[in-house]
């Protein structure tokens, strides 16, 4: 047993990443995600743009915390689901917390607001169904 977990975080770190999902793939299904471009593709509309510092700026008007971001498409290539705008919006309506932004949420302002859990992925498939 390790005795701090700075010991563990070490041998975690020094451990060949390719043999634990072999083990992990022995139990459960393991499928590999590919994370190339999940920090410079926007999540909204898709558009891919050239990362600048620690946020994430896109043209659709989406600014975020870069690796949120990439936390979010990853999800989304996890579930199979591709960025759109008119998906998005209609998961946003009704959610409340924060703006896109991270700050506190006006309630006269006009910029949809988003929840900080995690998306439900059984809300993309039902309005998938739809389209």
């Amino acid at each position: 047993m390790f005795k701090t977990s700075r010991e563990h975080n070490r041998n975690i770190s020094k451990s060949d990443w390719r043999t634990i999902i072999t083990f992990m793939s022995y139990k459960s299904n393991v499928t590999p995600l590919n994370p190339r471009n999940s920090t410079k593709r926007c999540y909204r509309c898709g558009m891919v743009n050239a990362p600048k510092g620690a946020i994430y700026e896109c043209g659709c008007g989406l600014r975020i915390s870069r690796h949120l971001n990439a936390a979010i498409n990853l999800y989304l290539q996890m579930e199979d689901l591709p960025p759109s705008l008119r998906l998005f919006k209609e998961l946003m309506k009704g959610w409340s917390g924060f703006t896109q932004t991270g700050d506190e949420a006006d309630e006269d302002s006009n910029e949809l607001k988003r929840s900080p859990r995690l998306l439900n992925s059984k809300n993309y498939v039902s309005l998938l169904k739809t389209t």
